[in-house]
C-alpha cells in the first residue's frame, strides 16, 4: 500500500521555488500550515508526495 504525504510548496510562475520542511499524512494539518503560511506571503500550496 503506497502511504501518501503532503508537504507545503511555494510557486512562482507555475515553478515550485520554496519547499516546507514539514510533512505530514495528515491533509488537514497540512491544510492548516499552508494557511499560515500564506500569512508570511508568496503563493503557497501542497503536493503529494507518493512514499
Amino acid at each position: 500500500m503506497n502511504m501518501k504525504k503532503y508537504q507545503a510548496v511555494r510557486t512562482e510562475n507555475g515553478e515550485i521555488v520554496e519547499r516546507d520542511v514539514k510533512t505530514s499524512d495528515r491533509f488537514s494539518w497540512i491544510d492548516a500550515r499552508v494557511r499560515s503560511l500564506k500569512c508570511f506571503g508568496g503563493d503557497w500550496g501542497f503536493e503529494v508526495i507518493e512514499q
